[in-house]
C-alpha cells in the first residue's frame, strides 16, 4: 500500500530515527517504522534518502510505499515500509498547509497528565500529538555515562506546567550544543511523541519543535 504523508518528525534514536507524519488525503498520523528488531524499528538513514542522493527533510510530502498498519499498544499509528522501494518526494508544505489537513489538536493534557511518562496501563494507543507550548527553557547538560549532552526541555501548555521531557528533536540540538539553559520566547508548535514501553513505563518526548 502507499501512503504519502507530509513529515511532521525526523528525530533521533537510539539507533537511528523516528519518522512521523500526516496522510494527506485521510489527516491521520503515521509513523513510520522498519523490519529492524534491534533497533526497535528505528529508520535508517539510507532509507531517508531520495533517488536523487538528497535527504528526507521536515515537511517534505512524499510517498512511501508500506507493507502494513502494525499497531502496537502504545503507538497505533505505526506502519511497516518496504525498504526496497526508494521514497519517493512529490512536493513541500509550509506549516500552514499541514494545519489543512489538521487543526492543531486541543488536548486537556500532553498524553493524559502533566507528568513525563505514562504507565504502562494509563496508554490509550494515541501517540503523536501536534500541540501550541510557550515558557520554553531547554536544559543542556553533560552526560559522562554516555559522553554525549543531554537535553530536557520545561515548557507550558494549556495552563498546566511541563518538565524534565527529554528531547529528541534533532534541529534543536544542533542549534544548542553547548551546555547551558535557554529560553525560547514565544509560543511555537510541537510534535510530541510517546516511546513504546520501557520497564513499564511510556515516555513522552518533544519530537519536533517548530
Amino acid at each position: 500500500m502507499k501512503k504519502t504523508i507530509v513529515i511532521m518528525t525526523k528525530s533521533s534514536k537510539i539507533t537511528g530515527f523516528c519518522v512521523a507524519g500526516i496522510d494527506i488525503q485521510t489527516g491521520e498520523w503515521i509513523r513510520l517504522v522498519s523490519d529492524d528488531e534491534i533497533g526497535e524499528g528505528a529508520v535508517a538513514l539510507k532509507d531517508m534518502i531520495y533517488q536523487d542522493g538528497t535527504e528526507m527533510q521536515i515537511l517534505d510530502v512524499v510517498t512511501i510505499e508500506c507493507l502494513d498498519h502494525v499497531p502496537t499498544d502504545a503507538q497505533c499509528e505505526n506502519y511497516l515500509y518496504d525498504s526496497r522501494h526508494y521514497w519517493q518526494k512529490i512536493g513541500k508544505y509550509l506549516l500552514d498547509d499541514v494545519f489543512e489537513l489538521i487543526e492543531c489538536q486541543n488536548k486537556g493534557y500532553v498524553f493524559e497528565n502533566t507528568n513525563r511518562f505514562l504507565e504502562e496501563f494509563e496508554v490509550t494507543g494515541e501517540s503523536l500529538l501536534l500541540v501550541s507550548i510557550s515558557d520554553i527553557a531547554l536544559h543542556v547538560s553533560f552526560n559522562p555515562y554516555k559522553n554525549k549532552n543531554q537535553y530536557r526541555i520545561d515548557f507550558t501548555y494549556n495552563n498546566k506546567k511541563y518538565n524534565d521531557f527529554s528531547v529528541s528533536d534533532i534541529k534543536l540540538k544542533n542549534r544548542y550544543k553547548s551546555v547551558g539553559d535557554y529560553l525560547i520566547s514565544g509560543e511555537h508548535y510541537a510534535v510530541f511523541s510517546l516511546t513504546g514501553e520501557f520497564k513499564g513505563k511510556c515516555y513522552k518526548m518533544l519530537a519536533q519543535l517548530f
